[in-house]
């Protein structure tokens, strides 16, 4: 006669039927975390955390231009440093400018290259209105 041993599992690991996860949260826990999850998510929408902006060419020239000239708000550079461009060429251009720009202090800047990242972002403005005239003039 053959002994058959039962199928066991070990105490302190829950039983998973065809799953090989190792790691489930149970619902009442998701549902626990909700509350705290919903106002993280709320201030990163507000701050724009992990976002990136649809700027224009014509708004990052802004941005140079008024660091350049010292015209800007307290908090423009910061902003420009800050948030991501979801157009792949105006984002280099801003890494360029965030690497040239202020450490410390303004006068720290680099403001030979700004302004040639000035006059670039200016270019891709140009270029971008003559596009929309041309298409324009199809339409």
């Amino acid at each position: 006669m053959t002994h058959t041993r039962p199928v066991t599992r070990p105490r302190n690991r829950p039983f998973h039927r065809g799953s090989s996860a190792s790691f489930a949260v149970p619902v009442w826990l998701g549902l626990l975390l909700l509350p705290l999850f919903l106002p993280v998510a709320a201030i990163m929408q507000l701050f724009r955390i992990g976002q990136s902006a649809d700027r224009n060419a014509e708004e990052v020239a802004g941005f140079l231009r008024d660091f350049i000239e010292d015209r800007g708000e307290d908090w423009d550079w910061d902003e420009f440093e800050s948030v991501t461009i979801t157009d792949p060429e105006l984002e280099a251009l801003r890494r360029e400018a965030v690497e040239a720009g202020p450490r410390e202090r303004r006068e720290d800047a680099d403001f030979e290259k700004l302004r040639t990242l000035l006059a670039r972002a200016e270019a891709i403005d140009r270029a971008d209105q003559a596009a929309d005239a041309a298409a324009d003039r199809r339409a």
